[in-house]
């Protein structure tokens, strides 16, 4: 029979095994004193968009940050504001070094919704449409990634849906660790997405 200590330290481990797998699928959570990392996404999308809407496919860093010191939702961070600014201009800068898509493809809206998803960006060619979806972070945890691969299998539904045979699929670009990034294409397949070095 075993006794309560031994009951105890299989507890304990158990607890220190959960907290573990806790602080794993946690660590895109907001700490008490941190910016919240949705609110720079959603700056350095805005950067992004208003970028490719005013013509710009290749700004000059001085251009991106100019920029970035216009956003609107920037006044909202508070003391962080110069922490949240350095990662959007870099989100932006990644975007348009790393990922900008060739002279043949033609910016066609930001924002824009379909049947069931969100588009954060959407490219057309004679090849047909493509959507970028955005991650100015890292999808760092399994829970992350899982959501992330959901959200590009939702997203490829509504672009079939919205844009019929012309579409081809979504670039899930993770700004935080571009070599992660990846192209979901329209049939269900996954690829890892090039990128220019």
């Amino acid at each position: 029979m075993r006794n309560v200590a031994d009951r105890l330290d299989d507890q304990q481990a158990a607890d220190a095994n959960s907290a573990r797998a806790r602080r794993r699928d946690d660590e895109d959570a907001v700490a008490p004193g941190h910016v919240d990392k949705a609110r720079v996404g959603a700056l350095a999308h805005a950067l992004i968009a208003g970028l490719l809407a005013g013509g710009q496919r290749d700004p000059s860093p001085e251009r991106i940050a100019s920029a970035s010191a216009l956003l609107p939702g920037l006044a909202d961070v508070g003391s962080y504001r110069v922490a949240v600014r350095q990662r959007t201009t870099t989100s932006a800068a990644l975007y348009f070094r790393l990922f900008i898509p060739g002279d043949e493809w033609t910016f066609e809206g930001a924002e824009l919704r379909g049947l069931s998803a969100r588009f954060d960006l959407v490219w057309r060619s004679a090849a047909g449409v493509v959507v970028d979806e955005l991650k100015s972070g890292r999808a760092a945890t399994r829970r992350a990634l899982a959501e992330l691969r959901e959200q590009t299998a939702r997203e490829t539904r509504a672009g079939a849906s919205m844009f019929g045979e012309q579409f081809l699929g979504v670039r899930a670009v993770i700004l935080g660790a571009p070599r992660t990034s990846f192209f979901a294409d329209r049939d269900g397949g996954c690829a890892t997405l090039e990128w220019r070095s």
